[in-house]
């Protein structure tokens, strides 16, 4: 491995570059921005009559004794240290040669580690300050880093990567990404000035307000690049204006009640469809709870404005049903619905997508295959994509693509986090379906152990032969 510019920091040679490397510590700047995972407070100093086993331990004493035991592998040193409350051990079982030079009777120590509890309390390789006769303690809140393996043996721990950290916040050259006034505003810390707090914080009680900046700043451009697309479409799309007449037709001839979820539903995606900027949504609601049904309903306001609306399904199977059953719905008011995905015949497929050209068609239901190269839509309006969390970003935007800054609605009954993301920050809107149809009954769902896959595979041969979905 070559050297990089991790090498301009004392200490860390291409041995240790390679260590830091595999922790994703390439560049000066991942230096400056591998956070602590904790820190301890060593500005407090309690006695020894008040430490407790397991829990972490900050104290000034005296040594009183340092006594070699065993031989061997067994060797250790113990070195017993006091206050006027009380003693404490320190084991050494590594180095025994070397710390028993160390330590002398009567040399005052700043000590911090986990006590355990062996007859007497005791600390096994505690973090030692060695301290003059005079000297008063200053505490410090030391930085605990995430450590993996290859750190620990190449000896790279917590205050090497604190020492080396410092060093290179003074080598990084920061541009301030976000304006002054902003910073002043928001009561925020410089960058460099930033970083070095978290690596060199005052204080114990600053370091929440610090963690909260550093999350501010990393949701900023993020922020920011979902305020531009929204002002964007702001400037794009179309108000689909329509008087509202099928959709009510379609309701009164239903063989049912919508729901009070559905009609609150569809009324609130309506509100965008009539406004004149690109809108972007997702319905959520379980398997079952009418999701389709909503999206057709809101789509005829579309299909009135006299645009198309593309309804793509994740599988042929599934597209198909979707064309079977929402065929039946539309149908009665005279709009043409069909039908396009990979296995759609040549001949048929030529028909379709000419159709689909000169506006023959409103509705199109089908796969992947309404955005293949050859499909061109006269005036695409609306775009529903169900099941949105089986396609990619990729394939989605291809269909977007189709159409000149169509409206998009997404449903899902399991969204992904990216999407949920959007509905919490604002690029998307967000529907639920909280209740399920009149009559409906509760989905059910079973655990099946692989040995009895057979009988399951049984149990849904009956079911689907009674008509019964699974």
């Amino acid at each position: 491995m070559k050297s990089s510019e991790l090498g301009k920091i004392t200490g860390i040679g291409v041995k240790r570059q390679k260590i830091l490397a595999e922790a994703g510590i390439l560049t000066l700047k991942d230096l400056v921005y591998y956070i602590p995972r904790k820190y301890i407070d060593r500005t407090v100093f309690s006695p020894i009559s008040s430490l407790h086993p397991d829990k972490e331990a900050n104290f000034i004493a005296e040594v009183a004794d340092v006594v070699e035991k065993g031989g061997g592998r067994k060797k250790r040193l113990i070195v017993q240290v006091k206050d006027e409350t009380g003693v404490i051990d320190l084991v050494y079982f590594n180095g025994v040669s070397f710390w028993a030079k160390r330590f002398t009777v009567g040399q005052r120590l700043s000590v911090y580690g986990i006590p355990g509890c062996f007859q007497i309390l005791q600390i096994v390789h505690p973090q030692l300050e060695f301290l003059k006769k005079d000297e008063k303690p200053v505490g410090k809140i030391v930085p605990f880093y995430p450590l993996t393996e290859g750190m620990q043996n190449a000896r790279v721990e917590h205050k090497f990567i604190q020492k080396a950290v410092l060093e290179a916040l003074d080598k990084v050259g920061f541009t301030e990404k976000i304006p002054a006034e902003l910073l002043r505003n928001q009561g925020l810390l410089p960058e460099a000035k930033l970083l070095r707090s978290l690596h060199d914080p005052d204080n114990i009680q600053q370091i929440p307000l610090l963690h909260e900046q550093l999350k501010w700043r990393e949701l900023f451009p993020l922020c920011m690049r979902m305020e531009k697309s929204i002002l964007l479409r702001k400037e794009r799309g179309q108000a689909y204006i329509a008087s509202g007449g099928l959709a009510k037709q379609l309701e009164d001839k239903l063989p049912f009640r919508l729901t009070p979820g559905q009609i609150d539903c569809i009324r609130d995606i309506n509100k965008f469809l009539i406004k004149p900027s690109q809108f972007f949504g997702i319905l959520q609601g379980d398997v079952g709870s009418g999701k389709t049904l909503v999206a057709v309903t809101t789509a005829l306001s579309v299909v009135e404005a006299g645009y198309q609306v593309a309804i793509m399904a994740p599988t042929e199977i599934l597209a198909l049903q979707q064309k079977e059953s929402i065929q039946k719905l539309l149908t009665p008011f005279g709009i043409p619905v069909a039908l396009l995905t990979g296995s759609t015949g040549h001949s048929e497929r030529i028909v379709v997508l000419k159709q689909l050209e000169t506006g023959g068609i409103s509705v199109i239901i089908g796969t992947h295959a309404l955005y293949s190269k050859d499909v061109k839509y006269k005036n695409l309006g609306y775009i529903i994509i169900d099941e949105q969390h089986r396609y990619g970003v990729a394939q989605r935007g291809a269909l977007i693509k189709k159409g000149k800054d169509p409206d998009v609605l997404y449903m899902s009954a399991t969204p992904i986090p990216r999407t949920l993301t959007q509905t919490i920050y604002g690029d998307m809107e967000n529907f639920i379906l909280r209740d399920m149809p009149f009559g409906r009954k509760p989905v059910q769902t079973r655990v099946v152990p692989f040995l009895k896959r057979q009988d399951m595979f049984s149990f849904v041969h009956k079911q689907v032969n009674a008509k019964i979905q699974v």
